[in-house]
């Protein structure tokens, strides 16, 4: 374990003797790399007194829950120009971003990304009635996706085999720690926090029935897009056509795998957890939903079973 002035770090280790470093401070755990950019005193705090802009929205999610394709899809939503006109981007998550510049020369309307809890979120935004998007993923798939995207981004490292890293998932050691903490906690904002009326989104309805979740979405955000130009927003916000613009350079990320070739999507599968989880970690994992989400007002629809391909 190595200190720091505001926070420490950690080492987690497979049976193998691979190892993944974390950074914690307070009750956040962040990539261990963290305190490389920024100090997380004043990073807490700048976003804390972060600025709200008139028409911001805040897009909260646990990592790989689909903060950036539900991203894209805001941004074409939000826009006056022709489709044409409106490119594709890539997600300015507050934490890792710097407030004072990226995010505020974004135009308007902003969309603004975090996988922060409530109470490390701007205050602004909040006081003066931001809209906020909360964005929910099975579990499952969470973990399988986050396992994937960790091993190959640099700044992640998630160097763990599969069995150690789904157990550090279960335990809320791995970078942003617990998904069923994270849940429960916002559980309590939504219970608690009448005022704020936070609209909530399901990954898997996004995925199956897209059209009508868009609906919902530009009513809450007070836009107003014809089914047609919906459609093609949809088309034109696939999974496959955001991959494409990423892969190609279109789109600039600063995420890279391990031979520098820019790193943003994988699948984004409904069901993929099936293709990782033995019989004995599924039973393990239901069980572990059931005791810290046993009272969720969040309903995931998945099978909770493994196919019997599989068996």
């Amino acid at each position: 374990m190595t200190q720091h002035d505001s926070g420490h770090k950690e080492i987690l280790r497979d049976e193998k003797g691979q190892q993944t470093e974390v950074f914690i401070y307070r009750d956040i755990i962040l990539p261990g790399s963290f305190p490389d950019w920024f100090d997380p005193v004043q990073k807490l705090k700048s976003i804390k007194d972060f600025p709200f802009r008139q028409g911001d929205v805040l897009q909260c999610a646990f990592p790989k829950s689909g903060n950036h394709w539900l991203t894209n899809i805001l941004t074409f939503m939000m826009s006056n120009k022709p489709l044409e006109m409106v490119s594709s981007v890539n997600p300015s998550l507050i934490e890792l971003s710097s407030p004072t510049e990226r995010l505020n020369a974004k135009p308007s309307p902003r969309v603004i990304a975090s996988h922060l809890k409530f109470e490390y979120l701007p205050d602004d935004h909040f006081k003066k009635a931001g809209k906020v998007i909360l964005i929910v993923r099975n579990p499952k798939d969470v973990a399988v996706s986050f396992y994937h995207h960790g091993y190959k981004d640099t700044r992640l490292n998630i160097r763990l085999s599969w069995e150690t890293y789904l157990k550090y998932f279960c335990e809320g050691k791995i970078p942003f720690g617990s998904y069923f903490d994270y849940l429960n906690h916002w559980q309590e904002v939504l219970e608690q926090r009448k005022d704020l009326n936070i609209h909530v989104v399901y990954y898997e309805d996004l995925q199956q029935k897209t059209l009508h979740e868009c609906k919902r979405l530009q009513k809450y955000l007070g836009v107003y897009n014809t089914d047609e130009r919906l459609q093609r927003i949809i088309s034109r916000c696939s999974f496959s056509s955001l991959k494409s613009d990423v892969d190609s350079g279109k789109v600039k990320t600063i995420m890279r795998d391990r031979n520098n070739k820019p790193y943003l999507y994988r699948k984004g599968e409904i069901g993929d957890w099936q293709n990782h989880f033995t019989v004995a970690q599924n039973e393990s994992f239901e069980e572990i939903i059931q005791a810290k989400l046993k009272d969720s007002i969040f309903k995931f629809q998945y099978t909770s079973v493994i196919p019997q391909s599989r068996l």
